[in-house]
């Protein structure tokens, strides 16, 4: 095996393994959790494909801190774990590979436009994007959902799988209008010198469910609660936890004693865990006293069979959401029944429409180059 000491540029050669040789495309720059992310060129055999590399360093020639040990043993699992993933919605995780004073973890590379690219665009050409539109996206990611929360290892025993951390800037809309989740098992075990309870990374606070963002216990509704935050920004371009309509003063007459101690605790956690405590206590301050109220305002140019989705997935009680993923798949379900048939082909053609009537400033920005390229035909054969 053959590697770089540092992520490489265009054209180098990161690692060879066996027959399988991995090529520097393009540095990608850091991910939110401080991995260095590479877009590699994996040729085995004259088969040449693209995948997702993420570079994270744990240097020889210092001993590891008890942190650093524990984060990359959390690190290994959580690779091995992910590996049983196996939904069309949900993006590979192929393995990991070690090589001296390094790990390599390699994901499948999703082309097309990510819902944060898309919330820009519906912004810059002031309009929303069609409902089907986002109880097409909803539905499949419910059922990636349904699909990670149920999975199993060789031996049929429950994994536990959550993503904890799903945000836009993890869901894609590929070029032909299909789904995928990024980074499922895989946002919170990266950082050496993580702890075992992660903190969410600093991108993905704005749509954590209220348990989530004090670290407290969760489960699969957390999951929920993120989607639905997910989608209530891109339906509307608002986010639950950014209301600048509502005064601060206003919503601390709101807390009771528990709520100020929860913001307290969690204050102290995301501290301790490097987040920005300018961010932080905003957030969880809107964490800790939204209502359902506040949700039916931020959606109210909604139909009502959607808001009341949203409405039930916003909720700062888990028991009062959707029990499971599956459940709220159900429930888009027979809301899409009420809508009609609409494919990926559909969801493309929406995409391409909004990217047509954005804004000229867009299109003449870097993110409007970058966003023509994510839907440019893919020029790396898989087949030859």
């Amino acid at each position: 095996m053959a590697v770089m000491n540092e992520p490489g540029s265009e054209g180098e050669v990161l690692l060879r393994e066996g027959g399988v040789t991995y090529t520097c495309v393009k540095d990608l720059g850091l991910d939110a959790q401080g991995g260095h992310l590479l877009l590699a060129r994996r040729t085995s055999g004259g088969t040449d494909e693209l995948r997702l590399l993420t570079h994270l360093s744990f240097p020889e020639d210092v001993a590891p801190s008890p942190e650093q040990i524990r984060a990359r043993r959390r690190l290994e699992e959580s690779v091995r774990l992910a590996t049983f993933l196996r939904h069309p919605a949900i993006a590979r995780v192929y393995g990991l590979h070690a090589v001296p004073g390094a790990l390599y973890v390699e994901q499948e590379y999703v082309r097309g436009l990510s819902l944060d690219d898309l919330v820009t665009v519906a912004l810059s050409r002031g309009r929303a994007f069609p409902e089907p539109f986002l109880v097409h996206v909803g539905l499949q990611v419910a059922e990636a959902l349904a699909a990670a929360h149920a999975c199993r290892d060789e031996r049929g025993t429950p994994l536990g799988l959550l993503h904890r951390h799903l945000h836009p800037c993890l869901i894609h809309v590929e070029p032909g209008g299909a789904v995928k989740v990024l980074d499922f098992g895989l946002a919170g075990a990266r950082l050496p010198g993580a702890v075992d309870a992660p903190a969410p990374p600093r991108g993905a606070l704005f749509f954590c469910a209220p348990e989530a963002l004090f670290l407290e216990g969760v489960d699969a509704r957390a999951d929920l609660f993120s989607l639905g935050a997910v989608l209530l920004e891109l339906a509307t371009g608002r986010n639950l936890y950014s209301r600048p309509d509502v005064l601060e003063s206003r919503l601390r007459r709101r807390l009771k004693k528990q709520e100020r101690a929860r913001i307290a605790k969690g204050l102290t956690a995301a501290a301790a865990a490097g987040l920005s405590t300018a961010t932080y206590p905003q957030v969880a301050l809107q964490a800790a006293t939204f209502q359902p109220g506040d949700v039916e305002r931020l959606a109210a140019e909604l139909s009502p069979p959607l808001r009341g989705v949203l409405a039930r997935l916003l909720r700062r009680d888990p028991e009062a959401r959707h029990a499971t993923a599956e459940a709220l798949a159900a429930d888009l379900r027979a809301l899409r029944e009420e809508q009609g048939p609409y494919t990926n082909a559909d969801a493309a053609e929406a995409v391409r429409r909004a990217l047509s009537g954005a804004g000229r400033r867009l299109v003449d920005s870097e993110l409007g180059s970058e966003l023509r390229d994510a839907l440019a035909p893919d020029e790396v054969s898989t087949g030859r």
